[in-house]
Order: C-alpha cells, then sequence, then structure tokens
C-alpha cells in the first residue's frame, strides 16, 4: 500500500525571484487522507523536493492534502554557478564503466598524439606531428636507416643491422628520401629510435667502426652506440 501512495506523488517546484532571494512553493497531488496523516510520505516529499536546489530556512505545511514548502534561494549563488558553467568551470559527474580494445587504443593515440612547430633561420615555422607512444607499445621499436641509399656498403650494412634486431622486435627498414624526411616519417608513426648507418659506420673514423648513430624521437637527441650493444640496449627499453 505505501508503494501506491508513493506512485501517486509527482513532486513539482517552482520558483519565483525577489532581489537576492526567491520563494519557491512545491506541491504534491496525493489523496488527501493519505498524506495529512503520514508525516513520513511528507518528509519523503520534503526531501525531494529539496534534494537537487539550494533552498534554505524551508517551512512546510499540509492542507488538504497539499504539501506546500516554503523558503528562500541565494540568487547570486546562482548566478555565480551559471557563470562558472560559461567558463567551463565544472566538474565531470558521469562515469561510463566500460572497457574495450577500440577505447584502449583511442586512449593511446589521443595521449601520444603531440604538435610541435619548427622554425628556421629564414623564421619560416612549420608544424609537425610526433607520436610519442611508450616504446613498449609502439607499434614499430626501431627504424634502420643507411644514411644514403646508392652507396652499397652502407645498404649492406644496414641490412646487416635489420637482420640483426628483426627476430627481437619490429623494425622498419627506409631509405627513400633525406635522413631528415626518414626521421620525421618515423616521427609520425610513433616509433621510439632511429639507427643511422653512416660512413663512420664503416670505417671513415677508425675509433667509430662499427658502430652506429642512435637517434631518440622525443628530444631529437643523438648518440653512437656499438652494433654489438644494439639488441640488448633496445631490448631493455622496448619490453
Amino acid at each position: 500500500m505505501r508503494k501506491m501512495k508513493r506512485s501517486l506523488i509527482p513532486v513539482l517546484a517552482a520558483f519565483l525571484l525577489f532581489g537576492a532571494s526567491a520563494s519557491i512553493s512545491t506541491h504534491a497531488n496525493a489523496a488527501a487522507q493519505s498524506v495529512q496523516s503520514d508525516t513520513n510520505l511528507q518528509a519523503e516529499i520534503t526531501n525531494k523536493a529539496l534534494n537537487k536546489s539550494k533552498f534554505k530556512n524551508v517551512q512546510s505545511s499540509v492542507s488538504s492534502g497539499i504539501v506546500t514548502l516554503t523558503g528562500t534561494v541565494d540568487v547570486y549563488d546562482a548566478k555565480e554557478d551559471a557563470d562558472g558553467l560559461a567558463k567551463g568551470q565544472y566538474i565531470p559527474h558521469v562515469i561510463e564503466p566500460s572497457a574495450g580494445v577500440d577505447r584502449l587504443i583511442l586512449a593511446l593515440i589521443a595521449n601520444a598524439f603531440t604538435e610541435i612547430t619548427d622554425t628556421d633561420d629564414k623564421g619560416k615555422s612549420e608544424t609537425r606531428v610526433i607520436m610519442k607512444f611508450h616504446p613498449r607499445v609502439a607499434p614499430i621499436k626501431v627504424g634502420i636507416m643507411p644514411l644514403l641509399k646508392n652507396k652499397p656498403d652502407l645498404v649492406k650494412k644496414a641490412i646487416e643491422v635489420r637482420d640483426l634486431l628483426r627476430p627481437h622486435m619490429n623494425v622498419f627498414y627506409d631509405d627513400g628520401g633525406s635522413i631528415g624526411r626518414r626521421y620525421a616519417r618515423q616521427d609520425e608513426a610513433g616509433t621510439p629510435y632511429c639507427v643511422t648507418i653512416d660512413f663512420d659506420s664503416l670505417g671513415e673514423k677508425p675509433e667509430l667502426l662499427n658502430t652506429v648513430t642512435l637517434r631518440h624521437r622525443d628530444d631529437g637527441k643523438q648518440e653512437r652506440l656499438a652494433i654489438s650493444e644494439l639488441p640488448a640496449w633496445l631490448l631493455a627499453k622496448v619490453r
């Protein structure tokens, strides 16, 4: 019987603003004898009316089955809230507890996407994209690049390095275009490291024989590393 009574009681709220305050009345239409005699039901109606408001000094009364609530609400508070919403000052309150592969991938891409603007010596600006994937989740771990594709010795050494790393990780061999453009392509793909085989790798400087240039994606830093040390160094970063 209590459930039937409650289902018959819709709560309506009306606001009339006067200066810095407002008076409000809430009427609940129900059988007179039901509301008049049930103080718990009256309290429930009052709580529902106040649940999403800032009413102050609220008083309730019952007459012929009609519950009337009277109180004040600070108009300044309402205006302050509206101004805050216009400025984007709000706390998100909707949480969707769901998961899936597509949402995970979208989150990774959105987190990795970075735009960087470079300005050359002539003052010309160019914006480029870098996908800053963590090395453990990057689809390509390392790019292998001969400095020049028309030098057979450089290409041969680069292929040797590619074959050395391929059993351990996903590598990408790229010899098209200038070395700068190849770096930019790998940055857009999110490749964390690039290995360049240059003339020093062939022994132009004897102390640098069988070493390569290792470039870091995020800051462009370059360092020399022995080819024999490459697999262990990279595996420690990408696993």
